[in-house]
Parts: structure tokens; C-alpha cells; sequence
């Protein structure tokens, strides 16, 4: 009995050493996470590591959504008449949009 019990730890343990170096990767990744203006690939508002964003744009230590310039809202463009909904600030302006924390009454 007490034979499967070793042999039971053991894969365990063995088990615990194999998943913690992925885990511990993952956790790194996100701590080292910023709120990338501009990515180096040309996406906005992005939450990546701070070697993924392009040279001179803002990046800060925390979730795009806590930002100011990629706060998620509604985009209002009048040259079509279209709304879009979940569009960071950056680049609603960036298209000539009007953007909105809220639903503005065109949509």
C-alpha cells in the first residue's frame, strides 16, 4: 500500500515540475504586460509586452481599458451614419469618428 502511495506522489510531483515552468511563464507575460498605443504589427490598444509596441507611442503599466485613449466606447462616424460599438478612443479619432463613453442618440 504504502508503494502506490509513493508512486502516486511521485507522479504528482513530477507532474507539479513539469506544469509550474508553463504556468509561471504565463503569470510573467502578464505582469510584464503593458497598454501599447500602437503595436510594432500596427494594431491599437493593445495588451502586450512592452517590446511589442512601436517606438514613441504611450504605453503604460496596466489593462488598455483603465486608459483614457483606449477606453472602449461607441464610435459614431457621420460619413457613412454608422455606429460601432467597443471601439478604443485612439482610434475612433484616429478615423474622424465622434466618440462616446455612452450611446450618442444617432445610434
Amino acid at each position: 500500500m504504502k508503494e502506490k502511495i509513493y508512486a502516486w506522489f511521485g507522479m504528482i510531483l513530477l507532474a507539479g515540475l513539469l506544469i509550474l515552468p508553463l504556468v509561471n511563464s504565463q503569470i510573467a507575460t502578464q505582469l510584464n504586460s503593458v497598454c501599447c498605443e500602437q503595436t510594432n504589427s500596427g494594431m491599437f490598444c493593445q495588451n502586450v509586452p512592452a517590446t511589442e509596441c512601436k517606438a514613441g507611442v504611450r504605453q503604460v503599466p496596466t489593462s488598455c481599458e483603465t486608459t483614457s485613449y483606449c477606453k472602449p466606447g461607441v464610435c459614431y462616424s457621420s460619413l457613412d451614419g454608422t455606429c460601432t460599438d467597443n471601439t478604443p478612443q485612439l482610434v475612433c479619432n484616429a478615423n474622424n469618428g465622434v466618440w462616446s463613453a455612452q450611446e450618442p442618440p444617432q445610434c
